[in-house]
């Protein structure tokens, strides 16, 4: 194998929606800075992004343009693991995200020779409830997959040791330490998982500082329960193959018949379409629901949307955190606090996820600038890309 290169200053890939994130990661495959397999990739969110596109072709992956046309924010990065490039996910998430369980997933991400996408052998209701399950004896080719789930804590400074306003918005607050051990702090956080350091990537999406769950501006609160109610997961109580293949094939009827339903109601919502609905498949929420959105939305209700926000209704709810300015310090400098005992990754991708309101507008900016002080801090002279 020919040797890695090196860039000459670490690069930092800045973009607004997180998986434009993925055509510079293989940028960098194809210019030999990174390995084409067995990669770590240390990812920085509120949220996992370890969703597939349920529909898309497992073949996909080895064409690159269709793949990156095929893709979105949740979506992104197991196409990665199933081409055989990233084998360790290090998902590093605040105390709010709740998705995933802490702790080590081992599983499979192969291709299902009875519909040829991707799916995946893992359990977790994170996955189940999108129909993404297959067992093992169905998945040819497959890849193993390591997937480390990690809470990183605010860390807690002493009020003598804070830095002025000024320094801060300068984004010199931070303190390094790369040559002694992992940190600790009270709340009982160690140093990270053990991983691959000789090539790994740091993925940092903003919204890991503050985050919201945009759909909760849009609807209310009544018709959020309704949509709960219509796109309710229920997780079999006994965990066996033939259970869980039940369970994965009427998750995916119900999605694609809800999916399929508010792509009729885009264009026709009369009562005796709503009426049909209702009876043909027993959904007694969706009368209410269409008539609460048409009487509050009238001419702007986007009924793909609707659909949008019933699909996070899965068992395994978005986390919505707005951060305080001293909030965002604090849990910037818990990560900051275990970056530091690592060596410099060979790239950086950071998403903004501020046109989806993931990170709020006002905010995203600051959060930015601060993050970016915090890399500096960390890798000294860095080469920023800002692709938005």
């Amino acid at each position: 194998m020919s040797r890695l290169r090196r860039y000459d200053r670490l690069p930092v890939w800045i973009i607004e929606d997180h998986h434009d994130a993925l055509p510079y990661i293989y940028r960098a495959l194809g210019s030999r800075h990174l390995p084409m397999k067995d990669i770590s990739f240390l990812h920085c969110d509120s949220h996992p992004d370890l969703l597939l596109p349920s529909k898309m072709p497992a073949d996909c992956v080895f064409d690159t343009q269709r793949l990156f046309s095929e893709l979105s924010i949740e979506n992104w990065i197991l196409p990665a693991v199933y081409a055989g490039h990233v084998a360790h996910v290090i998902w590093l998430k605040p105390p709010w995200a709740e998705q995933l369980g802490e702790g080590r997933h081992n599983f499979l991400v192969g291709k299902d020779r009875k519909n040829e996408t991707i799916r995946v052998t893992s359990t977790e209701t994170y996955f189940l409830s999108d129909g993404l399950y297959s067992p093992p004896s169905q998945l040819e080719p497959a890849k193993h997959l390591t997937l480390d789930v990690f809470t990183v804590m605010p860390a807690e400074q002493p009020e003598s040791s804070r830095a002025t306003e000024e320094d801060k918005r300068q984004g010199g607050h931070f303190t390094c330490g790369r040559r002694m051990d992992p940190v600790s702090y009270d709340s009982g956080q160690t140093s990270l998982p053990s991983f691959n350091k000789a090539a790994f990537i740091l993925d940092i999406d903003l919204d890991f500082f503050s985050v919201q769950n945009p759909f909760k501006d849009i609807y209310t609160e009544e018709e959020m329960t309704l949509l709960e109610d219509l796109y309710r997961f229920w997780r079999p109580d006994v965990v066996d193959e033939q259970m869980l293949l039940e369970c994965t094939t009427i998750r995916r009827q119900q999605l694609n018949q809800l999916g399929e339903a508010f792509s009729r109601l885009s264009q026709d919502d009369g009562p005796d379409v709503v009426a049909e609905l209702c009876t043909q498949h027993r959904w007694k929420p969706l009368g209410r629901l269409v008539a609460l959105l048409k009487e509050r939305l009238g001419s702007k209700l986007d009924y793909e949307m609707v659909h949008q926000a019933g699909l996070t209704c899965d068992g395994t709810p978005l986390p919505h955190h707005v951060s305080s300015k001293d909030e965002v310090r604090k849990l910037m400098d818990g990560l900051s606090g275990l970056l530091c005992s690592l060596p410099a990754p060979t790239l950086i991708t950071m998403a903004r996820s501020s046109l989806d309101e993931y990170c709020a507008a006002d905010q995203v900016s600051w959060i930015e600038e601060q993050a970016l002080g915090m890399l500096r801090t960390l890798y000294g002279d860095i080469d920023v890309h800002k692709e938005y």
